[in-house]
């Protein structure tokens, strides 16, 4: 928890040149030789309530070495005692100052069956709070009764946003195995080939070929994670063992090769988008990425496309109100059925606790389909919920922590 100030009577007004009159005889540190004057403005209060915590818990975060976190706190007792002198009462309260601060939102993703659609749903009922759901839109039209339940959950408060129409791979970068042939007659994609290295055999199939007339150019193959034991020499060989190609491939080189198809995706956004405005449901610009896929492009393409923001998945990191994550970079961690990687009960209390503490947006994804029993739900999952509410967090849709968000100038 951290230390806070509430004055007793009226607003507390307090200028830079009281506090840093007095911060400069007790400490012997002048102000103005470690803030610049955009800083020290962060010093100029006209409020009832004084977030010091939040003022020293930011200045920390950016000055991390040892002299600098000490010169903070000499301010930070300074500003405590200059709080006493002008009559505020001091509080060790998080929920009086924060609780309009720490916001946190929950996801399921996929909406597969009508059943983990609903599993979600009883879930946070029970619980007493509000979900996010990020809608596969092709599921809607495969269980129609998705897109009825959808709509009635949305009119409960619970909120439904972009996921996509078709979860694949076209969403993330893919490789591929890119080997340069000569005097190839007769290759087709889906032809499979085979390949021996280290005592074992393995097989590969055709994915696109890209040859001139005399059999010379690339050929290239889906991609696996043993691609490595290929032989590097100048001789290799590849047999076919399915298709109408060429009985064997002799390969000159090989290269991984990464590619994703933009078009696809953009395709894949404007028919859940479609579908979304058609069904009418309101926040079809929220998006949520499929496999938490994240980078440049994809931002690029989401602005495109007038989606207002983009959650992916860090599962390290949460959105605190003195940084400076952008709308298409919002990070979101993970709430599994059981501990894997990165993805705990410990990491996520973690996280909590912090945002807790300093204010902040905490987005947590789940998969309710996957592997969450009726008894896990009442018990891990409960044990997460109720963490958080006794930290003082608000549960909401992610359109709420969203504008709370952009409203503090956060991100613009």
């Amino acid at each position: 928890m951290g230390l806070f100030l509430k004055r007793r009577t009226t607003t507390i007004t307090l200028k830079y040149e009281a506090f840093g009159a007095l911060a400069d005889q007790m400490s012997n540190v002048r102000l103005c030789d470690t803030f610049s004057m955009e800083e020290r403005e962060k010093f100029n209060f006209s409020s009832i309530k004084v977030r010091l915590f939040e003022i020293s818990s930011n200045f920390a975060s950016k000055y991390q070495n040892y002299m600098y976190r000490g010169k903070i706190m000499k301010y930070f007792l300074c500003l405590c005692l200059l709080a006493v002198n002008i009559g505020c009462d001091l509080v060790n309260e998080t929920s009086d100052v924060y609780q309009d601060l720490a916001y946190i939102t929950l996801i399921d993703d996929d909406t597969l069956t009508p059943n983990s659609v609903e599993a979600f749903h009883q879930v946070c009922i029970e619980n007493d709070i509000v979900g996010t759901y990020a809608f596969i839109t092709s599921r809607g039209i495969y269980y129609p009764t998705i897109m009825s339940m959808l709509h009635e959950y949305e009119n409960e408060g619970f909120q439904v946003v972009l996921h996509c129409h078709e979860q694949k791979n076209f969403y993330r970068w893919s490789q591929n195995l890119d080997l340069t042939v000569s005097g190839v007659q007769q290759v087709k994609t889906g032809d499979v080939y085979e390949y021996w290295t280290n005592g074992s055999l393995y097989s590969i199939s055709v994915e696109e070929v890209h040859l001139d007339e005399d059999g010379n150019g690339h050929i290239y193959f889906n991609y696996l994670k043993d691609y490595y034991l290929l032989p590097s020499s100048v001789s290799g060989l590849l047999k076919r063992s399915s298709g109408t190609g060429d009985e064997t491939i002799a390969y000159s080189s090989y290269q991984v090769r990464e590619f994703r198809d933009a078009e696809k995706i953009r395709a894949d956004m404007n028919t859940a988008i479609d579908i979304l405005k058609k069904e009418r449901f309101k926040d079809w610009e929220y998006f949520v990425s499929p496999y938490g896929a994240n980078d440049s492009e994809l931002q690029g393409i989401a602005r495109e496309q007038g989606l207002s923001c983009l959650v992916s998945i860090s599962n390290d990191d949460h959105l605190c109100y003195h940084s400076q994550y952008m709308p298409y970079n919002i990070p979101r961690i993970g709430l599994n059925a059981t501990d894997a990687g990165a993805n705990t009960m410990s990491r996520l209390k973690e996280h909590i606790e912090s945002v807790s503490l300093t204010g902040g947006w905490l987005l947590v994804g789940t998969h309710i389909y996957n592997g969450w029993t009726d008894e896990l739900l009442q018990t891990r999952f409960r044990e997460f919920v109720d963490y958080a509410k006794a930290k003082g967090l608000k549960f909401v849709t992610l359109k709420e922590g969203f504008d709370n968000y952009q409203n503090r100038g956060v991100g613009k």
